[in-house]
């Protein structure tokens, strides 16, 4: 069994009380949990344990409201229903959990549970989220989206509904992006899977008014579409003055050495505000590059877009390469930055453009981070985390969803518990700048 926790430790915290510093309050002051920013690269351990339900299976992130308040969201099975549901659970910046907070999530439709994969904060702080209403995360799914009030209710008239993303049979929100204006977009993959009709797949970006409104006029009746090749996925989203840049990986199956793998290739769309592929970018809208070295080509891990729409992607498979993309959709460099055969990095780009790295160094992880052209920060001083009382043989998995704050990096990961019930733990550290 899987149970839900998020917990901080760190090397040192400062014991000076709060004086209204936030995690996205002036630097140098108390945060919202009461400790003074630590050295770059520590962590903090003053929000203590905030705990959840015990789960089987699952996977959560989190996000940080603009009231300091953390919402850590995911899917999971535990005893509480028969498949895969949403948990959406609400902490205080004191690491407390919201008593306040009663998350109003849809029911199942029969053996159909919605999977909440992304969450943003609106521009009136209602909570939004996207993923899946399905049998589970890979099969019979349809992308969902659903709006909550700052109780956790269902906002009246708000969303709450499945999104008909069109050609396709199946679909999963995964981004939440929402504008300067208020309007947001739900963006995600779509995939057309029928038995000798179509097996393709796709990037889809809804748009909404700041009212929840689908935009019927944006794309082709409210969805834009963008693909590479027949099996494209979508990683991230970011809205510009131009539009919206989406980072996606094509993914095509190859054979190697008798064993099925696929060969991939760094995916990058360029949307105009109406939802249609961006004149003058790539080709039709799209950028395309891989490592012709490594037989496998590459995925796109990460990106960021300056404010004068220059893309860096981090792309690799066995080498994190920054490429630099211009306005044009044409490559202006690819830069090797970091040798990602072991450990490998999980790469997340900062608001400056510099990048925060979990490095997965098993049966641990720790953190770095890169200047904006791929040089590592010397005074960034991470180890291996340590937590205490762990079984022998236990270790802390890959993939770490991150959230930047001013002044720290807050990431979600887990924790395999060896010869335990439950064998994992959930866990958000708060790492300091």
């Amino acid at each position: 069994m899987k149970r839900l926790v998020a917990v901080m430790f760190a090397t040192a915290c400062a014991t000076a009380p709060t004086d209204g510093g936030s995690p996205t309050g002036d630097p140098g002051k108390a945060d919202g949990d009461g400790c003074m920013p630590g050295a770059p690269g520590t962590l903090d351990s003053c929000l203590g344990f905030m705990s959840g339900p015990p789960v089987s299976q699952g996977n959560v992130a989190s996000i940080v409201q603009t009231d300091d308040k953390i919402v850590v969201y995911g899917t999971a099975i535990d005893a509480s229903a028969p498949g895969y549901h949403a948990i959406v659970v609400r902490y205080l910046a004191t690491g407390a959990p919201d008593p306040a907070f009663q998350p109003q999530l849809p029911a199942a439709q029969g053996s159909y549970y919605f999977h909440a994969m992304a969450a943003a904060e609106a521009q009136d702080q209602s909570l939004l989220l996207t993923g899946t209403m399905g049998e589970d995360e890979f099969n019979q799914h349809t992308a969902y989206v659903l709006q909550l009030g700052a109780d956790g209710a269902a906002v009246p008239g708000g969303l709450g509904g499945t999104l008909p993303v069109p050609n396709d049979n199946f679909s999963a929100g995964t981004k939440i992006v929402v504008a300067p204006g208020g309007d947001f977009y739900v963006a995600g993959t779509g995939e057309c899977s029928i038995t000798f009709t179509c097996d393709t797949k796709d990037m889809f970006v809804a748009h909404f008014d700041a009212g929840g409104h689908l935009d019927t006029s944006y794309g082709t009746n409210g969805f834009a579409q963008l693909r590479a090749g027949q099996h494209t996925t979508l990683t991230d989203a970011v809205v510009t003055d131009a539009g919206l840049d989406l980072l996606g990986t094509e993914s095509e199956p190859i054979w190697v050495q008798g064993q099925q793998s696929s060969f991939d290739t760094v995916v990058v769309g360029a949307l105009d505000p109406t939802g249609m592929p961006r004149a003058g970018f790539g080709t039709a809208g799209v950028f395309t590059w891989y490592d012709s070295s490594t037989g496998f080509g590459s995925i796109g891990k990460a990106f960021h877009v300056a404010a004068d729409g220059t893309i860096t992607v981090d792309g690799a498979i066995t080498s994190d390469t920054l490429l630099v993309i211009g306005t044009n959709g044409q490559l202006q460099s690819a830069t090797p930055y970091y040798s990602s055969i072991s450990p490998t990095i999980d790469p997340h780009f900062a608001a400056d453009g510099s990048i925060f790295a979990t490095v997965n160094d098993f049966p641990s992880v720790r953190f770095a981070h890169f200047s904006a052209t791929g040089t590592l920060d010397s005074a960034f001083q991470s180890n291996d985390i340590q937590i205490p009382s762990l079984p022998p043989g236990s270790d802390i998995l890959e993939g770490a969803p991150v959230i930047e704050t001013s002044d720290a990096w807050l990431v979600t990961t887990s924790i395999y518990l060896a010869s335990s019930n439950p064998d994992t733990e959930f866990v958000l550290f708060k790492v300091w700048k």
